[in-house]
């Protein structure tokens, strides 16, 4: 049989095969140790007023750096809208470059225990308003959010953790996924949790799409959210047909110049639909 694969297709192939030829698990800790090797890579935005606050917590996409400016300027917009922000550079809390993450040294399913510990120390900030957190995740961000509401369940554990609270996400008002990483499992890796289990915390959820993403794995990111809907999950799906992965990103946070599939409008139309679900949900 005769095949003729593009670069695009090359480059994912020796992504997958460095991942089912290098992954290894993170380093075993309890989760109080996790939350408190969490505290130093987390990044504390309020907004204007008198709190307690109306909280997101932000998990970023895969940058070198694991931040940069658009996510500062992303989330002083946030602020802007009354809300405060926990955002955490998981790049910085394991020492792995992205490209470490890429070739599966932090898979989304090992991730998820970082998402708990990340919402017990919101629940222990002062000036949360500890009934109204959501989660909100872009990219890889995304996919790490939604392993979290796959391992949530009774005798689940994502990886790396020797233990987990019998309740974790308690009290967890809602979920926005903005193109979120998808991968089913590969050579026998499990890549991420959401590609064979359904959501166990079914909270009310925004999921936005790009029809012209070219990075993840639509298809499976579909069925996901269509699986977990037929499952009883509050899900809203936001699919905008034009759109690329970072469409909302106008910047490259490596070259700084302007991202082709970047759409302002869009941009805006995207982020208002956003905001408009954090009002309901956060009400």
């Amino acid at each position: 049989m005769n095949f003729k694969l593009n670069r695009k297709g090359f480059s994912v192939l020796i992504m997958l095969s460095l991942i089912a030829c290098t992954v290894k698990p993170p380093p075993s800790m309890s989760f109080a140790s996790t939350v408190e090797s969490l505290k130093p890579h987390l990044k504390f935005f309020k907004p204007e007023g008198a709190p307690p606050f109306k909280t997101v917590i932000y998990i970023p996409g895969l940058t070198e750096r694991g931040w940069n400016k658009f996510y500062d300027d992303h989330m002083n917009k946030i602020t802007q809208h009354g809300y405060a922000v926990i955002a955490l550079n998981y790049n910085s809390a394991h020492g792995l470059s992205s490209t470490s993450i890429r070739i599966g040294g932090f898979l989304p399913h090992y991730g998820a225990g970082d998402i708990y510990a990340v919402f017990e120390i919101a629940k222990q900030t002062e000036w949360v308003d500890k009934d109204k957190i959501v989660l909100w995740g872009f990219s890889y961000g995304g996919g790490l959010i939604w392993d979290s509401l796959v391992l949530a369940g009774p005798g689940m554990r994502p990886g790396g953790l020797l233990d987990r609270p019998n309740s974790v996400l308690g009290g967890l008002k809602g979920v926005v996924v903005r193109s979120p990483f998808c991968m089913n499992d590969f050579l026998g890796v499990k890549v991420t949790a959401a590609a064979s289990g359904n959501f166990f915390l079914k909270p009310p959820m925004l999921v936005v799409i790009g029809g012209n993403d070219q990075i993840v794995n639509q298809t499976l990111c579909n069925q996901i959210v269509s699986k977990n809907d037929k499952n009883g999950a509050p899900i809203e799906l936001v699919r905008y047909d034009k759109a690329g992965h970072s469409f909302f990103v106008q910047n490259s946070s490596n070259s700084g110049k302007k991202i082709d599939h970047y759409d302002q409008a869009l941009a805006r139309k995207s982020d208002a639909k956003i905001f408009e679900f954090l009002g309901k949900a956060l009400n």
